[in-house]
């Protein structure tokens, strides 16, 4: 969690299966739809395919105004 200006910004880490041919603009395509279902717009995908324990990515997020962090951590927690 970081704060950006007036915003509050979370990230989440995405493990992906190792020999994975996922790109970030597929990680990012696959979870659009499940974080605006919950009010939340991803604004960055960082994906990184350079660890022997496979390829990861990085989902810089903005909750909607009204949300706690509670209720941020079990919204992120039901994505993976």
């Amino acid at each position: 969690m970081a704060r950006d200006a007036d915003r509050f910004e979370f990230t989440i880490d995405v493990v992906l299966p190792r020999d994975s041919n996922l790109t970030d603009q597929t990680v990012r395509a696959l979870t659009e739809a499940p974080l605006a279902a919950q009010g939340m717009t991803c604004i960055q995908t960082r994906f990184y395919n350079d660890s022997s324990d496979g390829a990861s990515c990085v989902l810089t997020v903005l909750p909607p105004d009204d949300v706690t962090v509670r209720d941020m951590a079990f919204s992120l927690f039901s994505l993976v």
